[in-house]
């Protein structure tokens, strides 16, 4: 579904994990490798801010940047809001440059031809997620699909 950047700041919410896709080599790769229309996995963590990893390392994005782009929005259905915010807290915290390894490791299972092998299958969505972020989507993941 796409939003407005209106749309999305009512929406989101602390730990919301959203879920796109681009058309770079790079997103290609991951779509046929995870067999999932989706290839970026990213957290909202408040102020208007998108965590992610990107070829730059791990960055803080504006929202305004997802706005009007394909995405699935996913919400933590248990944890509270003080869990919620330690997670955005991990998340803003983390540094790092960007899982090359774990991109060379998909490249090597699209070369064996072994495919849908995924760090993340969450109700049948599979992405995966630079190994910095990971553990906060780990945390974050026990949610429900929005929209």
């Amino acid at each position: 579904m796409k939003y407005t950047y209106r749309q999305l700041k009512k929406l989101l919410r602390h730990g919301d994990v959203i879920l796109t896709h681009g058309n770079s080599l790079i997103s290609k790769m991951i779509r046929i490798i995870t067999l999932s229309y989706w290839n970026h996995a990213v957290m909202y963590v408040g102020k208007e801010d998108i965590v992610q990893s990107d070829k730059g390392g791990i960055v803080l994005t504006p929202l305004k940047d997802f706005a009007k782009k394909e995405i699935a929005v996913y919400r933590h259905r248990k944890a509270s809001a003080g869990q919620l915010r330690m997670i955005c807290s991990y998340a803003r915290k983390q540094k790092g440059g960007y899982d090359w390894v774990g991109l060379v490791q998909l490249g090597l299972l699209l070369l064996c031809g072994i495919r849908g092998n995924v760090k993340f299958d969450y109700l049948g969505i599979k992405f995966a997620v630079s190994s910095g972020l990971a553990p906060a989507f780990g945390i974050g993941l026990n949610g429900a699909l929005l929209g």
